[in-house]
């Protein structure tokens, strides 16, 4: 259970009690009492869930990429087990970044008529001309270890780079430019740290 304090400083306390801190992995699950459709910046959709579970209430944050996947099932009063990432920021609420949903005790609907079919234009996938450009400390295996995880969620053709002390370093990770991961990336890092080129 993440609870959702009406104190979202008290409620950050209580996550250090539990050796929780802003980026931790965290896995729960619970009932969804509300699903809020939201519009980013962008234009692009973030959908924030209400949960309940036995203990109290917490919400969790779907960006469009994992969206995608359930958006034929997702409904309120179902059960679902969420794997995520979680989000503490000052004077706000705790929130949890979904990178996984699954519905519990029931399979994702999969008849072709209720899910639209992807139409692939071309096989040839041309290598990104832009670059992400990050900013963090490389020395803190923990943000460096999340940061990891997240880019080798969206696997694709365009370069990373790190800005760190006044130095740029290439990361091995090529990934796919989206929304999603942009939007993690920024819960993450800070908006300011992550930039497309």
């Amino acid at each position: 259970m993440i609870e959702n304090a009406e104190d979202p400083d008290n409620a950050v306390s209580n996550f250090a009690a539990y050796g929780l801190q802003d980026g931790s992995f965290v896995t729960c699950g619970g009932v969804i009492n509300k699903i809020n459709r939201k519009t980013s910046k962008n234009g692009k959709l973030v959908v924030i869930l209400d949960l309940e579970d036995l203990y109290g209430m917490f919400s969790t944050m779907v960006f469009a990429k994992e969206y995608e996947k359930i958006r034929y099932d997702i409904a309120e009063d179902k059960i679902i087990h969420i794997k995520g990432r979680l989000s503490i920021r000052q004077g706000m609420s705790p929130i949890i970044v979904a990178t996984e949903i699954k519905f519990i005790g029931e399979e994702l609907k999969t008849d072709e008529e209720e899910k639209p079919k992807q139409i692939v234009v071309g096989e040839e996938v041309k290598k990104s001309n832009k670059t992400l450009y990050l900013q963090y400390d490389i020395n803190n295996n923990r943000i460096k270890s999340v940061v990891d995880d997240i880019l080798e969620s969206y696997p694709g053709s365009t370069k990373v780079k790190v800005q760190w002390n006044k130095q740029l370093y290439q990361i091995q990770s090529m990934v796919e430019i989206c929304e999603s991961l942009e939007s993690e990336l920024k819960v993450m890092l800070g908006e300011n740290n992550v930039k497309i080129m």
